[in-house]
């Protein structure tokens, strides 16, 4: 999700989608004050409430429930964190 935005912002400027940019996460929380220990913790908290997400979404898939729910949670998801 973090690449995709930053490919995304790096391409609205009129830059390349593969240039050096310090917009990734672990940037923002670094230049919010944390130290890379908390940036660490914070980045791996936010990574297991996703994964934690995706083994619900498939037990809901398996409970024949539609998917399409979880795909719309996961594009709002990355299209806030664009913002």
């Amino acid at each position: 999700m973090d690449m995709i935005a930053i490919m995304a912002r790096l391409m609205k400027k009129g830059q390349s989608p593969i240039a050096l940019d310090r917009g990734h996460l672990h940037h923002i929380f670094q230049r919010i004050g944390f130290n890379s220990r908390q940036t660490l913790l914070i980045i791996t908290a936010i990574a297991t409430v996703f994964a934690f997400l995706g083994i619900i979404g498939e037990l809901a898939v398996h409970l024949n429930q539609p998917c399409s729910t979880y795909s719309w949670h996961y594009l709002v998801a990355i299209t806030g964190y664009y913002q």
